[in-house]
């Protein structure tokens, strides 16, 4: 079974056979276990892999869940937060260069500045000549 197989109906009928598959992460029930399982708690299962038994139930079915955490996985979590930081600060540059590359625009000029017309039915706002 795949991660698609982990549903109710699945499982249920599933009940009477014996099978090993990655329980989804995304399911609120792993995510809580995940994060509520310090390693201090876990086994060494291979140098660099750690891991915890748990007994629990899932769509009325009991089953026997193994919360694993190793060290390659928090390595390549942190490569791609990085890559993931550093295309953001990438992003704010550029904006940020085009930014202070333009003329002052009116939204950061003092009210007393400007004067209003309308054009069309909408008040424009217009620098004067002089500030």
């Amino acid at each position: 079974m795949d991660n698609a197989g982990f549903s109710e109906e699945t499982l249920t009928e599933a009940q009477d056979i014996i099978w090993v598959m990655r329980v989804p992460e995304n399911l609120a029930q792993s995510k809580k276990l995940v994060k509520e399982t310090p390693v201090e708690e876990m086994v060494e299962l291979a140098p660099g892999y750690w891991g915890k038994e748990v007994e629990c139930e899932y769509a009325r079915v009991q089953q026997r869940w193994l919360v694993v955490d190793s060290q390659a996985a928090q390595e390549c979590e942190l490569k791609t937060l990085e890559k993931a930081q550093i295309k953001e600060l990438e992003k704010v540059g550029k904006e940020w260069l085009n930014w202070k590359g333009r003329p002052s625009t009116a939204r950061w000029m003092p009210k007393r500045h400007w004067s209003s017309s309308t054009r069309n039915g909408s008040i424009i706002g217009q620098l004067p000549q002089q500030l």
